[in-house]
C-alpha cells in the first residue's frame, strides 16, 4: 500500500494549500501553533500535534484511511462520511453514505455504523460495522464499500451488535467483535443476545471489482463456549483474575460476555471484553477459544472526588482496567497488547431502566451495609475522600457473603501493556495521565465533554477515560496516541520499549473546543500524509474530525 515517493513529493505542495483552505473554512486561525504540552519536567515536548483542520462531522467516532485512494471514512450520526485526502482536493466531506438509502439494496434501513476499517492489502475497499435499530433481535451486518467512490459493494450478516471491525495484517480475514448488548423493549421485556466474534474469509478476493464475489464471502461466528470459558468461570470468587459477571447472569454467564474491540495477527485474534474486565484469545486456525482471561485489579492513585477542592490525584484505590480499544506492537521479545483502560458502566444501581446496573457510590454502599465492615473503615468515606467515587457494586465479594470486601472502581485511567501470548500485564502507566492533566491543564481536568468545561466533575466517575489508541513511529521512536474522552485530550506515550511506557506529552484539545475524542488514525508520511505524518482524531462530543500534523523536536520540524 505504500505511496510512491515521487508522487508524495509532487503532492506535498498541493496538500499544504489544501490544508490552508480547509483550515480557513473549519479551524481557528490560532490552532496552527503547536500547543502540545510536555509531560516530562524540564524538557520541551518530544512530539507535538499541530492542528491543520477541524472538519464538521456530527457524531464523528471512528476514522480510517485508504492510502491507495486518499479517502478517509468516518462513522458518524448520519451514516459514514467520506473525505478526500488525495491529489487536488480539499479536506472536506465529499460524500455521506446514508445507510437508509443503502438499505434499499442491502437491508440497512434504520441502522447505524459503529466502526470502519480499510483493507490493508490494497484491494480498495473498506468494511463498516452496521447495527440495526433492533440490535438485540436482529443480527448486525458488515457493509463493504469501494474506497474510490464510497459505493456499497456487499453486505454480510454477522453476530448481534457488531461494534468493531479489523482486518488481519495480510487482509485474508476480517474480524468482527459482536457486542451483543441487551435491549429493553417498550413493553418492558428484555432481550440479551449472545456476544460473539465473526470471521469473514477474504483470502480469495483479488480486488473489489467483483461485488458478487464479495457478497459470497464465508462468514463464521464463534460464540463463547468450551474449555477456555469453563476454566475462566471455575476460578473462585476470591481470585483476582476472575471474570466480572453480573449477578443477574450468574446462571448463564456466557450471555454476559460483550466483545468490544478486536485485533488480529497470524492465526490469533484478541478481543477486549470491556464490561467483563477481560481479554479473550481466539485461535483462527482451530476456531476455538484458547484463553478467556480476567485482567484483575490495578491499585491506582487517582482523584476520587469532585468536592476535594481541585485537581488532587492523591487517593489510593483498587481499579478494574476494563479496556476499550487496544493495539498490537512488536517488541524484542515478542508481541505485546496495549490497552486503553477507559472503564465502563451499565447504569447506576437503584435506578430504573438499567437492566444490568452495576455502579454505586462508595459511601452509599457503606451506609447501606453492603460493604464489609473492614473495608468500609479502610478508606476515607468523606465527600473529599472516596465517598463519592463510583465503584462496581458487586465486585470484591471475596467470601461470598454478598458484601464486597475489596470493591474496585471501573476504569484504571491508564494504559497497560500485556504479553500477547500469556496476557500477563508487564507494565502500566499508573497515574501518569491523570497527574499530567492535573498539573498541566487544571482548567479542563476531568471535565465533562461539554462547553464550557466543568473541571473535576468527572473525578468520581472514570476520570479522563483513555479510550482510543493508535500507534505511530516518529524518528525511530514508537508512540501510542491515546484519546482521553473527558473532556478532550490526546496523551502521547513513548512505547519504544514496551515494558517501560512513558507519557511524554499532552495535547489539550478541549482548549480548542474539541471535545469527547473517540477513535484515532495515524497516517505516516510515506502512506499518504503528503510528506508529513498525520493524526486523525474523531471528536464525537463536538462533532469534528481533527487533522493534526505530528511534529518532532529532534528533527527540527517544530
Amino acid at each position: 500500500m505504500p505511496v510512491r515517493e515521487t508522487v508524495a513529493v509532487r503532492r506535498r505542495s498541493v496538500l499544504f494549500a489544501m490544508f490552508a483552505l480547509a483550515q480557513a473554512a473549519v479551524a481557528p486561525a490560532q490552532s496552527q501553533a503547536v500547543r502540545t504540552l510536555s509531560a516530562v519536567e524540564g524538557e520541551a515536548p518530544r512530539v507535538g500535534l499541530r492542528l491543520l483542520a477541524a472538519v464538521p462531522i456530527d457524531g464523528a467516532e471512528i476514522p480510517a484511511h485508504c492510502p491507495e485512494t486518499g479517502a478517509v471514512f468516518v462513522t458518524a450520526s448520519a451514516g459514514i462520511s467520506m473525505l478526500q485526502l488525495g491529489y487536488g482536493s480539499r479536506f472536506e466531506v465529499v460524500r455521506t453514505i446514508d445507510l437508509a438509502v443503502a438499505g434499499e439494496e442491502f437491508a440497512l434501513d434504520g441502522a447505524s455504523a459503529t466502526h470502519v476499517a480499510v483493507d490493508p492489502a490494497g484491494r480498495r475497499f473498506a468494511a463498516a460495522a452496521v447495527v440495526p435499530e433492533d440490535h438485540a433481535g436482529v443480527p448486525g451486518r458488515v457493509l463493504l464499500l469501494a474506497t474510490a467512490t464510497g459505493e456499497p459493494l456487499a453486505s454480510l450478516i454477522v453476530g448481534y451488535h457488531p461494534d468493531c471491525v479489523a482486518f488481519t495484517p495480510d487482509g485474508s480475514r476480517l474480524l468482527v467483535a459482536n457486542e451483543g448488548e441487551p435491549m429493553v423493549y417498550p413493553d418492558g421485556s428484555v432481550c440479551d443476545p449472545p456476544g460473539s466474534v465473526s470471521v469473514i474469509d477474504l483470502s480469495f478476493v483479488a480486488d473489489h471489482d467483483d461485488p458478487a464475489l464479495l457478497s459470497r464471502a464465508h462468514v463464521r461466528t464463534a460464540y463463547f463456549e468450551g474449555p477456555a470459558l469453563d476454566a475462566a468461570l471455575a476460578l473462585p470468587c476470591d481470585a483476582d483474575k476472575r471474570l466480572r459477571i453480573h449477578p443477574r447472569c450468574a446462571s448463564s454467564p456466557a450471555s454476559d460476555l460483550e466483545p468490544e474491540y478486536i485485533v488480529g495477527h497470524g492465526e490469533r485474534a484478541w478481543v477486549t471484553l470491556q464490561e467483563n474486565n477481560a481479554i479473550a484469545v481466539l485461535n483462527l486456525a482451530t476456531f476455538r477459544w484458547e484463553r478467556i482471561a480476567g485482567l484483575g485489579t490495578i491499585h491506582q492513585t487517582l482523584d476520587a472526588s469532585d468536592r476535594d477542592g481541585g485537581a488532587l490525584v492523591r487517593q489510593q484505590f483498587d481499579t478494574l482496567p476494563m479496556p476499550d480499544q487496544m493495539a498490537l506492537i512488536e517488541g524484542p521479545t515478542g508481541l505485546f497488547l496495549l490497552t486503553a483502560n477507559e472503564g465502563d458502566t451499565r447504569g447506576r444501581m437503584g435506578e430504573g431502566g438499567a437492566v444490568l446496573a452495576d455502579r454505586a457510590r462508595f459511601a452509599d454502599l457503606s451506609e447501606q451495609g453492603r460493604l464489609s465492615p473492614a473495608d468500609a473503615f479502610r478508606h476515607d468515606r468523606s465527600e473529599a475522600g472516596v465517598g463519592r467515587l463510583f465503584v462496581c457494586g458487586f465486585w470484591g465479594d471475596i467470601d461470598g457473603d454478598g458484601r464486597p470486601e475489596a470493591p474496585a472502581a471501573q476504569g484504571s485511567r491508564s494504559i497497560s501493556v500485556h504479553r500477547a501470548d500469556t496476557l500477563e500485564r508487564v507494565a502500566d502507566t499508573g497515574s501518569q495521565i491523570e497527574s499530567a492533566l492535573a498539573a498541566l491543564v487544571p482548567d479542563i481536568f476531568n471535565a465533562s465533554d461539554e462547553s464550557p468545561p466543568t473541571p473535576d466533575d468527572r473525578s468520581p466517575e472514570r476520570g479522563p477515560e483513555p479510550e482510543g489508541i493508535a500507534i505511530g513511529v516518529i524518528d525511530d521512536a514508537r508512540y501510542a496516541f491515546v484519546s482521553c474522552e473527558r473532556p478532550g485530550a490526546v496523551a502521547i506515550v513513548d512505547v519504544t520499549i514496551p515494558s517501560m511506557p512513558r507519557l511524554v506529552a499532552i495535547e489539550p484539545a478541549a482548549r480548542e473546543g474539541l471535545l469527547g475524542p473517540e477513535g484515532l488514525c495515524f497516517i505516516p508520511a510515506s502512506r499518504g500524509g503528503g510528506g508529513r505524518d498525520l493524526l486523525l482524531v474523531a471528536f464525537e462530543g463536538s462533532g469534528k474530525l481533527a487533522v493534526y500534523e505530528v511534529t518532532a523536536a529532534r528533527n527540527g520540524s517544530r
